[in-house]
C-alpha cells in the first residue's frame, strides 16, 4: 500500500525554455512545493489547498564566491513515504507520528555541467514542509555571512 501511495505521489516535472520546475506533494496531497531553476536562479514557493502561502523566494547557499549562479536541477529523487512514529523523553504526547514524503534534488552548474556542491533535501508533511542542504564535495566549504 505504502509503495502505491507513494506511486500516486510521484514527483511531477515540466520543462520550459530549459527551466525546470519540479512540484512535490505532502502525504495527504493538500501542500504543494514548487521549485524551479528558471533563468539559472534557484527558487521555491509553497501552497497549501490551492492557496499560496510562501511567493517565490531564494533557495541557495552564499559559499564565499558571491551568490550561487547557474544552478540548475540535475535530478530529482522520489525517496517515497516514510511512516514512523517516535518517543519524546518528555510532552504533551507520548508517541509523535513521523509521516512525510521525501525528495533529493541534485544540482549542477548549468554552464558547465559539474555538480554542485550541495544537494538539497525535501520532506513534506501533512503539517507542512522542511528543507536543508546536503553537502556533498567532501571538500572544505566557508559559509559567508
Amino acid at each position: 500500500m505504502k509503495k502505491m501511495i507513494s506511486f500516486l505521489l510521484i514527483t511531477a516535472m515540466t520543462f520550459v525554455a530549459n527551466a525546470r520546475t519540479v512540484e512535490m506533494k505532502s502525504p495527504d496531497g493538500l501542500y504543494l512545493m514548487t521549485v524551479s531553476d528558471e533563468g539559472g536562479e534557484l527558487s521555491f514557493s509553497l501552497a497549501w489547498n490551492g492557496f499560496k502561502y510562501v511567493s517565490e523566494s531564494a533557495l541557495g547557499v552564499n559559499l564565499g564566491r558571491g551568490k550561487q549562479h547557474g544552478l540548475c536541477i540535475a535530478e530529482v529523487s522520489d525517496k517515497g513515504l516514510t511512516d514512523t512514529s517516535w518517543k519524546p523523553v518528555y510532552g504533551e504526547h507520548e508517541v509523535i507520528a513521523d509521516k512525510y514524503n521525501s525528495y533529493v534534488l541534485s544540482l549542477k552548474h548549468g554552464k558547465s555541467g559539474r555538480p554542485s556542491p550541495y544537494d538539497i533535501e525535501v520532506r513534506m508533511y501533512d503539517e507542512g514542509m522542511a528543507f536543508r542542504y546536503l553537502f556533498t564535495g567532501g571538500a572544505y566549504l566557508k559559509l559567508a555571512d
